[in-house]
């Protein structure tokens, strides 16, 4: 089993909307879907970082939000705790409330 569909299509989607609309024609986000994550990535004429890494635990149904380190390494972010509603995850990385994850 792997995440769900509609999880997966919705992250596409917000991936897509996400960035000001100001910053579009230089930068997009774009969604890596690994079977149990995924890595988002900013991308713009710089180059492409990742973002932050969504993690789904196939025992529990439930998503885990993951920065990254200079190193190449992640870590969960505790702050906002797992949850089951990967939108929850996705309207925190929209609110700009932690600067590890600023759009």
């Amino acid at each position: 089993m792997a995440a769900p569909r509609a999880d997966l299509a919705r992250i596409r989607r917000w991936c897509a909307s996400a960035l000001p609309e100001d910053r579009r024609e230089h930068a997009r986000l774009e969604p890596e879907f690994g079977r149990l994550d995924v890595t988002i990535r900013l991308v713009d004429d710089a180059g492409s970082a990742p973002l932050a890494r969504l993690r789904y635990t196939e025992t529990t149904g439930l998503w885990s939000l993951h920065w990254f380190t200079e190193s190449g390494g992640y870590h969960e972010h505790r702050g906002l705790g797992r949850t089951p509603h990967v939108r929850k995850i996705l309207d925190y990385l929209s609110s700009g409330a932690d600067p590890i994850f600023r759009l």
